[in-house]
């Protein structure tokens, strides 16, 4: 047999073990072909895409790179070898790869699209929209790339430019199944519900995306009812559709339905949101986790990640060992809070991680756990506070406000969250606090970050020297700043991570929240099943916050 038929052989098979999804055959088989044949670029590129594909990106571009060594002219190569020194944060290396589409006049749309999206990572603003607008002088209506350059307005927290754009375009777009979805996100967003509904419903053919995002819609107008229906109209076409699933499981979980909740909730694992890890050769812990050596890993956001951790304890009690990885700023707090198990940071959340854990026996995403210890209200249990700050700390923090004045001190936020997560509904004017700012038996520790220089004058001209403003570095030390949150008598802020910290530490917490709260808070209660110290208050009415403020404020001075 030649060498050729022989290669050709490895190819057919590295193509066979791709498609039944047994990577590492698939990338043994390639190998052999360029033992065979060196230059082979077939083989060369299997194992870049291969490597693209598991999120091992450092391989990945080693290999498109070589491609491009035996053949220069080979254009997805080049595209793909920029998106993986992209995905490593190389983005220097990734803009030079990928501009070089731009001066040589063959950069389609997705390239520029690459392209503005680095440009944005780098901070390089101005940059990224001068890119999306070369796009569209190309392309007059190119609705993808007005769907790029709104959104960059939109994180930007420029809202009405955003809208602006999607305004303009909307005659020409308006069958576009993604402008469609981010007009109707930042509609959400903004509280526009009627508009976002009028926008959703203009398609004629719905598309189960779109009635998805109606769906929320109707949920943070109060309507969930019309939610479910909609997200009814999906399942009855596909059921069991993943993204389906897990949208109803969220209104199922408001509502305090856990048992059937957590198993829609089971489904974010198979969304674009929320996709599933994998830690080499340990397989997920599905069913049983009794008795078995379990990693517990990091997913979603801060504040998820410390809900979700009352489920920790359980855990510990039924498995041989837990080992819990976590966000890097939470590893000294938690290692306290959960001496008898192994914690470890968070390294990387991407699909495939090369970490080895030879002694353990599966892996869950604490979301999972959940299903596990908490089907019913009942199965909330009382031990609480489940996360321990240092109490030395604490102490030396509580005596340096004391010192100041022995007042009644409150931790205070009042922004949350990011455009995309609603930061305008949810967060309130400083001035809104005026009058319980200015009570002179109070002192305030203020527990917003990244204030302006408008609030910080504010706020000190309401209190004068009942104040204290912490350092921009104890932010970033979840357990500095436990330790400070521990020290108060009780903390007011909107939903965001400090609702969740500060209840899972046991301080008395006072949480403001708009009429489209998430899930975690319920819908009518004025508790958390999570955190028996945190007390709600909520909007009636869409933007009047001077009705909850005002309950919140009759609270702390009786």
């Amino acid at each position: 047999m030649t060498n050729k038929l022989i290669s050709s052989l490895y190819l057919f098979l590295s193509a066979y073990y791709k498609r039944k999804e047994q990577y590492s055959r698939a990338v043994r088989c390639a190998k052999k072909v360029l033992v065979i044949d060196p230059d082979n670029i077939k083989a060369l590129y299997q194992i870049a895409d291969i490597s693209f594909e598991l999120g091992h990106y450092r391989r990945a571009a080693v290999y498109y790179n070589a491609v491009l060594q035996k053949d220069d002219s080979q254009l997805e190569a080049r595209h793909q070898c920029g998106l993986s020194y992209w995905r490593l944060g190389r983005l220097k290396k990734a803009k030079n790869k990928l501009i070089m589409f731009i001066t040589s006049g063959k950069a389609t749309t997705e390239i520029y699209r690459d392209i503005a999206s680095i440009y944005r990572q780098q901070g390089a603003l101005d940059a990224s929209t001068m890119i999306l607008q070369e796009c569209l002088k190309k392309t007059e209506n190119n609705c993808y790339c007005v769907s790029d350059l709104a959104r960059g307005y939109f994180l930007d927290g420029d809202t009405e430019k955003a809208l602006e754009i999607m305004s303009k375009h909307h005659s020409s777009c308006n069958d576009v199944i993604q402008y469609i979805l981010l007009y109707i996100d930042i509609l959400r967003n903004t509280g526009s519900w009627d508009k976002a509904i009028q926008i959703g419903n203009s398609i004629d053919n719905k598309d189960p995306d779109v009635l998805i995002a109606l769906a929320g819609v109707m949920k943070d107008s109060g309507d969930n009812l019309k939610a479910e229906e909609h997200l009814d109209k999906v399942l009855a076409k596909t059921p069991g559709h993943p993204n389906t699933m897990y949208h109803k499981s969220l209104i199922q979980l408001a509502h305090g339905q856990y048992d059937t909740g957590w198993h829609g909730y089971l489904y974010r694992k198979q969304t674009h949101e929320n996709p599933v890890r994998s830690f080499g050769d340990l397989e997920a812990c599905d069913k049983n986790i009794k008795g078995k050596h379990v990693l517990a890993y990091a997913e979603q956001g801060l504040g998820d990640e410390i809900m979700f951790a009352s489920c920790l304890s359980d855990l510990i009690e039924v498995a041989a060992s837990c080992t819990i990885e976590c966000n890097p700023k939470l590893t000294t707090l938690y290692s306290r809070s959960f001496p008898e198990a192994r914690v470890i940071p968070c390294q990387s959340r991407s699909r495939i991680t090369d970490r080895p854990f030879t002694d353990l026996d599966c892996a869950i995403p604490v979301g999972d756990l959940p299903s596990f210890f908490r089907k019913s209200r009942n199965d909330f249990p009382g031990h609480y506070p489940y996360l321990l700050a240092d109490e030395i700390k604490s102490a030396n923090f509580r005596k340096l406000i004391s010192e100041k004045s022995d007042l009644k001190w409150i931790g205070l936020a009042w922004r949350g969250g990011l455009p995309q997560t609603r930061s305008q509904l949810r967060s309130l004017d400083l001035k809104n606090f005026e009058q319980l700012l200015k009570n002179d038996k109070l002192g305030f520790v203020i527990l917003q970050r990244d204030m302006s220089h408008e609030e910080r004058e504010t706020i000190t001209s309401f209190c004068d020297n009942r104040i204290h403003f912490l350092d921009q570095a104890e932010f970033s030390d979840m357990d500095t700043l436990a330790a400070s949150i521990s020290a108060v008598s009780c903390v007011i802020t909107p939903q965001c991570y400090l609702a969740h910290l500060a209840g899972a530490l046991g301080v008395d917490t006072k949480v403001l929240l708009s009429t489209s709260a998430e899930w975690r808070y319920g819908t009518i209660n004025e508790t958390m099943d999570w955190y028996p110290s945190v007390s709600l208050f909520r909007q009636h009415t869409k933007g009047d916050w001077q009705s909850p403020i005002e309950k919140l404020t009759q609270h702390i001075t009786c």
